[in-house]
């Protein structure tokens, strides 16, 4: 299981949870009660056909459109006897709405172990997270030090470059003056 991203955020007074892995996403919805989907590769592969988008694009919309200022007015929660619909849709005109996807969110029979699968689904991305952080960490130090190392030895080069610069022109004004003495000595 490896999270690609975790969200949360509060749709028609229900908590949503939502948690995108590599192969699934997790919708859970919580308010006086608790319900959760999974929503696998085989249905995640059919909502992609249907939206006429690759499983990418599909995904990136939908962190995008959860992740949104609001995400009410991306996604709607509609109570079906025990069942809550989840629907994500966009209006394109007053009254014309696309639907992109609906997830039948199922009542837990039990919220702990609901809980824990979502609990562990963070962990694993807060850890991930955590990982990427270390590398990233560790990149920068070597770069640092590597920036270190090339700007001294730039400095090295400018001044040397400096202090050939002036051996020349001290040998060019001697030359010159020579010149000058030879040119005044001939008149």
């Amino acid at each position: 299981m490896q999270v690609v991203s975790c969200s949360h955020a509060k749709i028609s007074g229900y908590n949503i949870i939502f948690v995108c892995e590599v192969d699934a996403l997790l919708i859970t919805a919580i308010k006086d009660g608790l319900w959760h989907a999974v929503v696998d590769t085989t249905k995640l592969n059919e909502l992609c056909n249907l939206a006429r988008q690759s499983r990418d694009q599909y995904t990136q919309n939908l962190l995008e459109a959860f992740n949104s200022p609001e995400p009410s007015s991306y996604f709607a929660l509609k109570e079906d006897g025990s069942y809550l619909n989840f629907i994500w849709s966009k209006e394109i005109k007053k009254g014309i709405k696309i639907i992109f996807g609906s997830f039948c969110l199922l009542p837990s029979c039990d919220a702990l172990e609901t809980l824990c699968e979502l609990a562990c689904s963070v962990i694993a991305s807060l850890s991930e997270s955590i990982s990427r952080s270390n590398d990233i960490e560790r990149e920068n130090i070597n770069l640092k030090s590597l920036v270190e190392v090339s700007l001294k030895k730039y400095e090295e080069v400018v001044s040397r470059a400096s202090d050939n610069e002036l051996i020349l022109l001290s040998k060019f004004s001697a030359v010159l003056n020579e010149k000058k003495r030879k040119l005044e000595s001939s008149k």
